[in-house]
């Protein structure tokens, strides 16, 4: 670079002139944008977002219609069910413990399909934290959902 006073050449990272002693003003480096380090706001994938909105919107009802049924399997299964939705709501919000909250629920509902020899229930929970697993693993903008909950 040159003195600004001087016009001499000196080195870039001098604070003082060598030649007339004038000191330098020192700027950062100005980097120039990356064009793969470009930061893109984290974004989920619609059909995330309608599962999700499905699972808060279809569980709560599932509570109430298994309210109705009475008997502690009816209320457990509702208490099950609100907490499902919960985990919806925790997920949409990006953060992870609703997966494990809602995978907490499928084992607490598979083993009481396995007590009441309701073995589509314990299919059908196994199989519903597989599903939401693979939902979450669905990408946008080269990001799987996944790895933006917190």
């Amino acid at each position: 670079m040159k003195c600004p006073n001087c016009g001499k050449e000196i080195a870039n990272d001098s604070t003082f002139c060598e030649f007339c002693g004038t000191q330098l003003e020192q700027t950062a480096p100005q980097q120039e944008p990356v064009a793969n380090n470009i930061n893109v706001e984290m974004q989920r994938h619609g059909f995330i977002t309608f599962w999700l909105w499905f699972m808060a919107i279809v569980n709560p009802i599932s509570a109430i219609l298994n309210f109705n049924v009475g008997g502690t399997i009816g209320v457990v299964a509702g208490i099950l069910g609100i907490v499902n939705c919960v985990a919806a709501i925790l997920l949409l919000n990006r953060k992870k413990v609703g997966f494990w909250l809602f995978t907490l629920m499928a084992a607490a509902s598979c083993t009481m399909g396995i007590m009441y020899e309701s073995f589509p229930q314990s299919i059908g929970a196994v199989a519903g934290v597989a599903i939401l697993y693979y939902v979450l693993q669905l990408r946008k903008n080269d990001q799987s959902y996944w790895s933006q909950l917190n």
